[in-house]
């Protein structure tokens, strides 16, 4: 297929990092986007699957291999030195562009004085909600994303401080000017200090509301990263401020710095939560506690609650149970895990107390939602492949909808397993002792409603073969 001429020449850069089970889907949806021709450069930064070498033979895909892990940075400069559009696309391996989004972002590039132009990245197992509308950044070199959780009102762009880096395009010849990442960065704090630098040349952040990427976001996925966020954001600091603003800059910073002395403390939403404070203040009684509780781990609590529950009404109900709950047994709470965690425990087994309040019959069967073979081994009914590629499905809001109303026809006690294993990502000993059964029967119960779900999804997605 020949593209026109005119269309903006964009190359995204993805980094390949150890098993991203998105990544073919990010790269394959990048180089079917809409009104702009793009090229991907793919940096092997330590991929541990054949995802590389499957897309190092697709049209269209350049493979840079350092041969060991840049980091965000390194990787990002190395892929641009690779890269020939006019335009850089920075693109997480774990985040999947809209058919429109580059060239919506690129169209956003020619406005007076904008030189980067971000995405609005939602969340991919929650894709009316936000991720970020674009990044806070403090003074103190404190980074955090703006719209966590939020549904999006915006209907037009929006000027920020800090561009999330999950999706951002550019001129190249704005990356040039700036020098690109600073390597030693490594990961974390970079996209923060990239806008910085944009906004001190004159020029404009903004993030775009109807350019859309999915993004399968995992705060603590790295464990790392609590070191790399603190050492970067001094980092930061010490090369963003002169030596009199540092001067100025001492006795907030000082008064930062003791309040993030390792230890159990939680920062969400622009702030530093001492959770052995906020622990001896709830048992304290203190109302300032409890507005403390709500605030920092309600939209994540509430966010649990509705994908067990599957309703907003009862999701609420669950969460006010489980505060309830919490406050009856914080005296029991020795301190074992975080305070987020113990919390994060209590909503999920009061959601699978609602679920089965609800229950009105006997435990149900699942063999009839079970694959069904001849004798000769071969499937009863035979499908073709897929109506659509898995990447263009999962860009489909429809389609978040219909996974989720396939998961609901689960049996209950079938639909809780598959929830608490493969969304909320407990470990089989967690959901075996929450849900009061052995190991064994969760990995059981598990695999037949994985295969269930994959009955019911081929009957929404895929056509009954036609035989001669």
């Amino acid at each position: 297929m020949t593209r026109p001429s005119d269309e903006p020449k964009i190359t995204a850069i993805v980094l390949a990092y150890q098993a991203e089970p998105f990544l073919q889907r990010s790269v394959k949806a990048l180089l079917a986007s809409e009104g702009a021709h793009v090229d991907v450069v793919l940096v092997d930064n330590g991929c541990t699957t054949d995802d590389v070498g499957v897309l190092e033979t697709v049209p269209g895909v350049v493979v840079v291999r350092p041969g060991r892990n840049l980091g965000f940075s390194g990787g990002c400069n190395a892929g641009a030195a690779a890269a020939t559009g006019d335009y850089l696309a920075l693109v997480n391996g774990d985040a999947i562009v809209q058919p429109a989004t580059m060239a919506r972002l690129v169209q956003e590039l020619h406005e007076p004085g904008v030189g980067i132009a971000a995405a609005a990245i939602r969340l991919a197992d929650e894709p009316d909600l936000l991720n970020s509308s674009g990044n806070m950044v403090h003074v103190l070199g404190l980074s955090w994303v703006g719209g966590l959780g939020e549904p999006e009102t915006r209907t037009a762009p929006t000027e920020v401080a800090g561009a999330m880096g999950s999706c951002v395009v550019m001129r190249r010849s704005h990356w040039d000017r700036l020098g690109g990442f600073y390597d030693h960065y490594f990961a974390y704090h970079e996209d923060a200090e990239i806008s910085l630098r944009t906004w001190r040349l004159g020029q404009r952040v903004v993030n775009v509301p109807d350019a859309i990427a999915l993004h399968r976001y995992e705060f603590g996925r790295n464990p790392f990263k609590y070191y790399l966020v603190e050492r970067n954001r001094l980092m930061f600091v010490y090369t963003l401020w002169n030596r009199r603003a540092l001067v100025l800059l001492a006795p907030p910073m000082l008064a930062l710095e003791a309040a993030m002395v390792p230890g159990s403390r939680t920062f969400m939403h622009g702030e530093v939560v001492d959770e052995k404070d906020l622990l001896e203040a709830l048992r304290a009684g203190h109302e300032s506690a409890f507005e403390t509780m709500v605030r920092v781990y309600g939209g994540r609590l509430l966010a649990v609650a509705r994908r067990i529950t599957q309703n907003d009404e009862d999701a609420r109900d669950v969460v006010q149970s489980a505060y309830l709950s919490a406050f009856r047994a914080l005296g029991d709470f020795e301190g074992h895990c975080q305070l987020s965690t113990w919390l994060h425990r209590i909503v999920v087994n009061t959601a699978l107390m609602r679920l089965r309040s609800r229950r009105r019959k006997p435990e149900e069967s699942i063999d009839v939602l079970l694959p069904a073979f001849q004798d000769d081994g071969h499937h009863v009914e035979q499908f073709s492949d897929w109506a659509a590629p898995a990447d263009q499905l999962l860009e489909r809001k429809q389609t978040q909808a219909t996974v989720r109303a396939c998961i609901q026809q689960l049996p209950a006690n079938y639909r809780e397993v598959l929830i608490l294993r493969d969304i909320e990502e407990l470990s089989t000993q967690e959901a075996a002792e929450m849900l009061s059964m052995t190991q064994t029967a969760v990995k059981v119960r598990l695999h037949r409603a994985r295969q269930a779900l994959s009955t019911l999804l081929r009957k929404e997605y895929a056509r009954p073969s036609v035989t001669s």
